[in-house]
Order: structure tokens, then sequence, then C-alpha cells
């Protein structure tokens, strides 16, 4: 019998600069999750395809606009049911590096997120971020992300 359960395409982009990563606060409305740090990024739109929406969900949460310079890899996620589904959830996020090339940092209004910030990879291990900001340290080489920011530490002291 296969195995049915929803899934969501998805796009994020690992924006890097000055020793800092872009990242989003994403604030769940499922009950008993909290607000966590992950890649700006989010949900395809039906026709959409991954690379434009990394672009449009990176300028929707961050204010940025960006320009993708390398597919970093392609993550399957799977999670339990949730919100009285009783099927398991799939999130296929395909994950960009980009570069900033315009904007300004402006959080997002009326959508999933609430900041935007830009975190030292040195201290990315000292905040709560979900899964999809470990995946892309694995995709950049990493076991971890705290094996990633603290390869950071002890390569970039002042």
């Amino acid at each position: 019998m296969p195995l049915v359960m929803d899934t969501r395409p998805a796009a994020y982009a690992v924006v890097i600069r000055d020793g800092c990563l872009l990242l989003s606060r994403w604030v769940p409305h499922i009950p008993g999750m909290k607000p966590g740090w992950t890649l700006p990024g989010g949900g395809m739109n039906p026709g959409e395809q991954p690379s434009d929406t990394a672009v449009r969900e990176v300028f929707e949460e961050t204010g940025y606009i960006i320009e993708l310079k390398q597919l970093l890899g392609v993550h399957a996620g799977y999670f339990e049911p949730e919100n009285g589904s009783t099927r398991p959830f799939c999130a296929l996020r395909t994950v960009y590096r980009a570069e900033v090339t315009g904007g300004e940092l402006t959080y997002e209004v009326g959508g999933s997120s609430d900041l935007a910030a830009w975190v030292p990879l040195g201290e990315l291990d000292q905040h709560f971020c979900y899964s999809v900001v470990e995946e892309a340290a694995k995709m950049m080489g990493f076991a971890t992300l705290e094996s990633m920011a603290a390869h950071y530490r002890a390569t970039h002291q002042p």
C-alpha cells in the first residue's frame, strides 16, 4: 500500500555577508511549536519554479533583493501528522546560496515570520533554529550547525 503524505515544496536561500547569516524568525500557528530562526524562504506558489520562490520569499521576509549563485541541495524533511491530519508531512526544500543585490532589512507584515536579522555565524548554535538551517550547514560541508558555528569561531577571531 502506498504511503500517502502531505508534501510542501519550498525554496530557501543561504545569504552570508560580513560573517553573518541572514535569518528570518518563523512564527508557527501550530499549538505547541515556538517561534524560531530559519532561512528566509518558504512554500512554492502553483506554477512557480524553486528559484523564483527563493527570490520572492527572501524579499517578502527580509526586504532584500537577491541573486542566486549556486544550488546547494535538496532535502526532504519528514514530520509526524499535525493540525488534526492523519497523514505524515514532507517538507521538500530546495536550498540556494545567494547574495544581496539591493533592498534593505525589513520585517514581514502579515506573513509567517515577524523578524529578520543578520546572525553572526559563530553564534548560530546559541539560537533556536529550525531544521532547514542545520540541513543547509550540512549542504555546505559541516556535520552539524554546531560544528559550523565552532568552525567560524575558531577561524574568524577578532
